[in-house]
């Protein structure tokens, strides 16, 4: 008996994946956006022996445009890096997502985190002369709003990501390319809505 291929699409487009489980006899159901260019954000089953018992799978598109590649500080900053990527669900899938909790527009996006997990964030990878645009930053333990994740859509040399001062946040990552696209795009979040990411490798 041969092992089955694994069949973890997320991080692939639609097509991609329409033509993958073509290929294993399995009828993909598209969700969300089901545009043939739409990233696979998310798929159900994720199992490879639940797809193959079930014959079928569904694959939830996003707009590309919210997908966005990033630079993990792996060296810089472990323990923040590893807190990140459970948070965001990246430990364990191509691609994670955060959801917006706070938007200061044309300064800074704010995520959601989790404060229990955050508890031992000791500081790391701390700002020194200044943070730049496409800096992603975690509240780190030293604070009362511990967990919480920022991304600066300005330059700043008083305040982190996550808007409080250098020594209160760690630099986790930074976005790959941070095009006026991508800017406007992030500058137009508001509460509630969800952005993807995923390691640039």
């Amino acid at each position: 008996m041969t092992e089955p291929e694994w069949m973890m699409v997320v991080g692939k487009s639609q097509k991609e994946a329409e033509e993958f489980f073509e290929c294993e006899n399995i009828e993909q159901v598209r969700e969300g956006n089901k545009n043939d260019d739409a990233i696979v954000a998310d798929q159900e089953p994720a199992l490879t022996m639940e797809i193959v018992d079930r014959g079928t799978v569904r694959t939830v598109g996003v707009d590309a445009k919210g997908v966005f590649e990033v630079e993990l500080y792996h060296t810089e900053a472990p323990k923040t890096v590893w807190y990140f990527k459970k948070i965001t669900g990246l430990i364990n899938r191509p691609i994670g997502n955060l959801k917006v909790y706070f938007t200061a527009p044309g300064m800074l996006v704010l995520f959601h985190g989790n404060a229990d997990e955050a508890g031992t964030l000791v500081p790391e990878n701390l700002p020194k002369d200044g943070v730049k645009k496409g800096i992603l930053g975690v509240t780190n333990m030293s604070r009362s709003n511990r967990g919480i994740m920022g991304i600066r859509l300005n330059d700043s040399k008083e305040y982190g990501p996550t808007g409080e001062s250098f020594d209160g946040a760690n630099l986790v990552l930074s976005l790959s390319s941070i095009t006026p696209s991508k800017l406007s795009f992030l500058s137009k979040l508001k509460e509630g809505d969800v952005i993807y990411v995923k390691e640039k490798v």
